[in-house]
């Protein structure tokens, strides 16, 4: 058994946080929450989050020395904890398909199904009437890709067509499929991880063919301002092609098997922590979603890809807190008042470094640098909500959830 780091999680519940140093040796905490998914189990399903709902769906399930591809939704409640069914997706049922949120609404399509048939159909879901609607097809059929959304636009790319692994990339607008930047050369994949992070798109990860492990251990950032890919980082860990990911606090988490990592941008490297479920050894094709920026996981398979036993408990980062999904990583000394806030913010530290603001839903909203005295950050021209506020300084960092009023 992996040796697991344990840690201390910061979390600010007073309006002045004093100077004091705290030894933050922290880790994710996953719990169990009470109601599981009440469906069918399975692994490879989709999910996307609108408000404080996410929605569930798709997948596949060896059963009875059988292939099952389902088609099913469900909605979970975070403020009310509660599942609900809803319609249907009303495509063929399918795995290893693709889902995003945009503007309100939840999207679907590509994939595999039955017959090994391959999909290019796309649905657009609408929360406020529970219907669902046939959108533009994708510009090919294939399945393994991944997604993310940057400023109410969704971008899909990658992927495996049956005979050739892609590497191009195409975003939705304005009803239609658009040709962006494809990955550099050589750097097609299948089954990555995809996220999006201060206005960026990530694809890390992935494999490639279905039944190859390992694969690319590298990770790519795309910039939609100059519709260009850039390599950002490479780890042995990202090779894998049951890798997943999420974001909470504007840090990205990665899970290959039961192994959990996160990679640590501000220095560019991956730190590993461990088997943070203590589920078999192969646990895999989970479903991982964010809401608020506190991470959920449900779905999946124990013992690989055919196991017939399969995880329908919901389970939660009991540290991440609603709203921030922080989690202390660093030591430093540092004071910062008042909160809430409504013109000015007062950040003392003990070194020169910057301070950055993003919203929940990762946004870099303002970055100002600090130095070893009092610094005041004008907040006044930010709109009234919850915010993260990150201060680094020596090589270190300190992220406290702010609030302006």
């Amino acid at each position: 058994m992996k040796t697991i780091q344990k840690l201390f999680v910061l979390v600010l519940t007073t309006l002045f946080f004093a100077f004091g140093t705290i030894d933050a040796v922290m880790a994710v905490n996953w719990n169990k929450k009470t109601k599981p998914f009440p469906g069918e189990g399975r692994n490879n399903a989709v999910s996307f989050v609108i408000g404080n709902a996410a929605y569930i769906g798709t997948g596949y399930a060896y059963k009875n020395n059988a292939n099952i591809f389902y088609k099913d939704f469900w909605k979970y409640d975070s403020s009310a904890d509660a599942w609900t069914k809803i319609a249907d997706f009303p495509g063929e049922a399918r795995y290893r398909s693709v889902a995003f949120s945009s503007n309100g609404k939840g999207y679907v399509g590509i994939g595999s199904g039955n017959g090994s048939s391959i999909f290019k159909d796309f649905y657009e879901y609408n929360p406020a009437n529970n219907t669902w609607s046939k959108i533009a097809d994708f510009p090919d059929a294939r399945y393994g890709v991944v997604s993310f959304s940057i400023n109410g636009v969704g971008y899909v790319g990658s992927g495996y067509d049956g005979t050739n692994l892609k590497g191009d990339f195409y975003k939705y607008e304005s009803g239609s499929w658009k040709a962006i930047a494809a990955l550099p050369s050589g750097e097609a994949r299948m089954l990555a991880a995809g996220f999006s992070l201060n206005g960026l798109g990530y694809i890390a990860g992935g494999g490639p063919v279905p039944s190859v492990f390992g694969g690319f251990d590298s990770m790519f950032e795309y910039n939609p301002q100059t519709n260009v890919w850039s390599r950002k980082a490479y780890s042995s860990r990202l090779s894998s092609n049951v890798i997943l990911s999420y974001v909470s606090g504007g840090i990205p988490y990665f899970s290959v098997y039961n192994d959990f990592f996160k990679y640590n941008a501000s220095e560019e490297y991956f730190e590993f922590l461990g088997d943070v479920f203590k589920l078999d050894n192969y646990f895999s094709s989970e479903t991982f979603f964010v809401i608020n920026n506190v991470p959920y996981m449900t779905l999946g398979s124990f013992g690989g890809f055919f196991d017939t036993t399969f995880n329908i408990d919901l389970w939660y980062d009991a540290d991440a807190v609603a709203g921030t999904g922080i989690h202390s990583v660093q030591t430093e000394t540092v004071a910062f008042y008042p909160n809430p806030a409504s013109d000015l913010v007062t950040v003392q530290v003990n070194a020169t470094g910057s301070i950055e603001i993003h919203t929940l839903s990762g946004s870099l909203v303002k970055k100002q640098i600090v130095s070893a005295t009092n610094n005041s950050i004008d907040v006044s021209s930010l709109n009234k909500g919850i915010y993260i506020l990150t201060i680094k300084a020596a090589g270190k960092s300190r992220t406290f959830e702010l609030i302006k009023k």
